[in-house]
């Protein structure tokens, strides 16, 4: 009678639902290998599977922590960039040094930050990388997914640090262009006296007021590290509006500026 668990007829170390490394020298009747080689077959593929799926998981994960190490390394560009242009400002503006100098150091100590998470997220790659290389253990697949979700996580919260700081800059531009635009509104009031152009002036140089609040609201915005998808849209969408804004004040401006000269 053959041993429990083992095929009739078969010798050697094969058991239902097992194939082992012994497997070359199991016997069959008449020589038949078929339905041994089979089996092989099957466990080779199932491993390889799991090779497979355990190497994507790891690789994927490496990739997105090398896209958030990239995204915090922008954050730290775009947020030591405005250090420097406050640090511009208050030199050139003695008076308001104290100001300008206290924002310049709120933007070097969030480029830190950026650039210290940077380089977690690069340390975190490399480790992916390594361990798509080793065998799938328990539980590594779902650990490599849950590191690629954190990855990404951290990176549109740098994508949006950086955004807030790109909107912040479009609304001062606005801003600007608004005022530009109240000057020259102002200008042709005071020449013709229509109260159409004193009308205009009020308008923009309310609209450079809001603009100024709203670029000063996204600077708030960019030193916050509780940035979200909806965040990040927000930003991106605020600076479009901020664009449009500026084209607006300058064609109105330049309207005033042609009508000064038919007058």
């Amino acid at each position: 009678m053959p041993a429990t668990g083992m095929a009739p007829g078969l010798t050697g170390n094969v058991h239902l639902g097992h194939v082992t490394a012994h497997e070359s020298n199991v016997r069959v009747p008449n020589g038949n290998f078929q339905h041994a080689n089979v089996g092989a077959h099957n466990v080779h593929a199932i491993n390889q599977a799991k090779q497979n799926a355990h190497s994507g998981a790891h690789q994927n994960a490496a990739h997105q922590h090398t896209l958030a190490s990239n995204a915090h390394l922008q954050a730290q560009h775009a947020h030591t960039n405005q250090a420097n242009t406050h640090g511009a400002h208050a030199h050139a503006n003695p008076m308001q040094a104290h100001i300008h100098n206290a924002a310049a150091q709120r933007h070097h100590t969030q480029a830190g930050v950026h650039g210290n998470q940077a380089a977690v997220h690069a340390t975190h790659a490399q480790h992916h990388q390594q361990q798509a290389l080793h065998a799938p253990s328990h539980g590594s697949i779902q650990n490599a997914q849950h590191s690629a979700h954190s990855a990404q996580r951290s990176a549109t919260t740098a994508h949006a640090s950086g955004s807030h700081l790109a909107a912040a800059h479009a609304h001062n531009t606005a801003a600007d262009a608004h005022h530009n635009a109240a000057h020259a509104h102002g200008v042709v009031h005071q020449q013709t006296g229509h109260p159409a152009a004193a009308q205009q002036h009020g308008q923009h140089s309310n609209s450079a007021q809001n603009h100024r609040n709203t670029a000063q609201g996204h600077i708030q915005s960019s030193l916050s590290h509780t940035h979200d998808a909806h965040s990040l849209h927000n930003a991106n969408q605020s600076a479009a509006h901020a664009h449009q804004s500026a084209q607006g004040a300058h064609q109105s401006a330049q309207g005033a500026r042609n009508a000064m000269r038919r007058h």
